[in-house]
């Protein structure tokens, strides 16, 4: 009778070794898995910040050229209005000198 109950416990406790060991592996691969996902969403936000800082550099660039242009064309403005200008003087002294 010892005997049996030595071996129902010894037979309960490998039965609850084995369940361990299965609790272990689930949580083993659950680990795995949570790691691989940790992964890829760190390469995801290297990837976001390079596109981010790629996209802010060509920003940078285009706002730079805008900057440019629109002195330019103040530049022609101001050229304009010189024109402009003499061209008036010479047309008033044309008229004086017609009206002579």
């Amino acid at each position: 009778e010892e005997k049996a109950k030595l071996e129902r416990n010894i037979a309960q406790l490998e039965k609850d070794l084995e369940k361990s060991k299965a609790a272990h592996n689930d949580s083993s691969a659950a680990a795995q898995e949570e790691r691989e996902r940790q992964e890829r969403h760190k390469k995801d936000l290297a990837e976001a910040k390079q596109k981010s800082d790629g996209l802010k550099k060509e920003l940078a660039a285009t706002k730079l050229s805008l900057d440019n242009v629109t002195e330019q064309l103040s530049e022609t403005e101001r050229k304009a209005a010189q024109d402009s200008s003499q061209i008036t003087k010479l047309q008033s002294q044309l008229k004086e000198l017609t009206s002579r």
